[in-house]
């Protein structure tokens, strides 16, 4: 979702602030330049935006080239908001702010103080975030291009529904009545700008989410369906897949449970693993309808699925543990043929030397009756391995779920369980760093049971922001690069 409401955002303000054509040097060209080509991987790629458009700032800088650096503060918002930094974002909107004031670029002041509001609102600041957006549509009427006016305050009424969605905790049908207002303003402002009607594409799945919320159903199909339509035109495989959802969440809820597999099923084609996250909510919203229809063939394909998606670490282990199954099973296919050979060389001898000599005869019979009970006992034995190994393999998987479900409830018994269930993992890595500290070693942990930062942030009752801070710290402690993946170098030290 969030990424969803990421791209949402992008469609409009890359759509509304483009820079005019106007006379520059050749220097301040290519900062321009650089600016808009960096701007199109704030969404997939914020690191690599924020280091390049730091890059770019410092040349704006050398030149005092203002308008350069107005576009470069608009990128940084962006590229800190994608990336979940919302103290930059609060800084470098502020920054953005100051300088479209010198500048009179009314339209960006209205941009700077939507994103402050964004800021404010996920740090949970809720008088600011709603003073900043107070402030963004009193600016709006300073704004003479009327195109433009109406299609900043559509984009401010969409920033208003998530300012609002991150400060309400008890959503009661005023909250509710209220973001369909704002909605439906939201899409008449957009209208009236003309825009291209790809950048509503977000605006309709909003629209029909109210309408959802309101029991209407026919209404918020409409507008899944008309997003829909529009994303299918543009082949935009990333639109068309959110919209899909929102279509087969609205079915499952009015209990079509049919339509709803089929949509959801095109949404996972279309989605095509690019998004894990939407892959997970499908998964998710698949498992539920399966059940509701009794399939448990699907039901069950659909909750693995999602249980590896959940954690690469429990596939790992689930992976090691059937290859040794699968081993033990073709070693004792190996050892029955040989024991097959064997008996069919013992019973020809013994029938090609019976008339020759009876006691050889005896002596092979006994032999035959030693190696019958021999591979009875190997088959018994392979059998209570099997029993041990299944039995080990649910161990497994009940510790894993315990030490998660400690994790998540921010136990203090957390780290000791840790310690029992991945001894090697912890032995290493306190021998490796013996300066590591208790509360880093279950910051330690819970990267290595693949935490996102926003769930860590959650599970610790702390913010994203102080996550991301103990990361850089520990990165700096672990003599690792700020490029290294620390969830991904936890799950390969052991």
């Amino acid at each position: 979702m969030k990424n969803f409401l990421i791209f949402i955002f992008f469609l409009g303000t890359a759509a509304l602030f483009r820079v005019n054509a106007q006379k520059y040097t050749p220097a301040q060209h290519t900062i321009l330049k650089n600016d808009s080509l960096i701007s199109k991987i704030s969404l997939t790629d914020p690191d690599k935006a924020i280091k390049q458009a730091s890059k770019n700032l410092l040349d704006a800088e050398k030149l005092e080239f203002d308008e350069g650096k107005l576009k470069i503060y608009e990128t940084l918002s962006y590229a800190y908001y994608a990336a979940g930094d919302f103290q930059k974002l609060i800084e470098f909107s502020g920054l953005e702010e100051k300088m479209a004031l010198r500048l009179k670029n009314y339209l960006l002041v209205c941009n700077a103080l939507r994103y402050q509001a964004i800021g404010y609102s996920k740090l949970g600041f809720s008088d600011e975030a709603r003073e900043s957006m107070k402030n963004a549509f009193r600016y709006t009427h300073k704004i003479s291009d009327k195109q433009k006016y109406h299609k900043i305050r559509g984009l401010l009424y969409q920033a208003s529904c998530y300012v609002e969605e991150n400060i309400v905790t008890d959503k009661d049908q005023t909250y509710y009545d209220s973001v369909f207002v704002w909605r439906k303003k939201e899409m008449s402002e957009l209208r009236k700008a003309k825009v291209e009607e790809f950048v509503l594409t977000g605006t309709y799945i909003n629209i029909g989410n109210s309408y959802s919320q309101k029991n209407k159903y026919d209404s918020a199909a409409y507008y899944f369906k008309r997003s829909l339509v529009i994303a299918q035109k543009r082949k935009d495989k990333f639109s068309e897949a959110r919209a899909l959802v929102q279509l087969g969440v609205l079915y499952s809820g009015m209990k079509e449970h049919i339509k709803a597999i089929d949509v959801f099923e095109k949404a996972l084609k279309a989605n095509n693993r690019t998004d894990p996250y939407l892959d997970k909510d499908i998964y998710y919203n698949l498992i539920k309808c399966y059940k509701s229809t009794n399939n448990t063939v699907k039901y069950q394909k659909y909750l693995e699925k999602s249980v590896i998606l959940q954690d690469s670490l429990d596939l790992l282990e689930r992976a090691e543990v059937k290859t040794t199954i699968t081993q033990i099973k073709k070693r004792k296919e190996e050892s029955f043929s040989e024991t097959k050979l064997k008996l069919y060389i013992i019973i020809l001898s013994s029938v090609l030397l019976a008339v020759a000599c009876l006691y050889l005869a005896y002596r092979y019979f006994k032999i035959y009756k030693k190696e019958r009970k021999e591979k009875k006992f190997k088959e018994e034995t392979i059998l209570e391995k099997d029993t041990q190994l299944n039995h080990l393999e649910s161990k497994i998987n009940n510790a894993f779920e315990e030490v998660l479900e400690l994790a998540k409830n921010d136990d203090p018994a957390f780290l000791a369980r840790f310690k029992e269930v991945y001894p090697e993992f912890y032995c290493k890595l306190t021998s490796a760093y013996p300066d590591l500290t208790i509360s880093q070693l279950r910051f330690c942990a819970m990267l290595k049971l693949n935490f996102s930062t926003k769930e860590i942030a959650h599970y610790h009752h702390t913010t994203v922001r102080g996550v991301q801070t103990k990361k850089t710290r520990l990165r700096k402690q672990l003599n690792l690069s700020s490029e290294e993946d620390l969830n991904k170098w936890m799950m390969n030290f052991s």
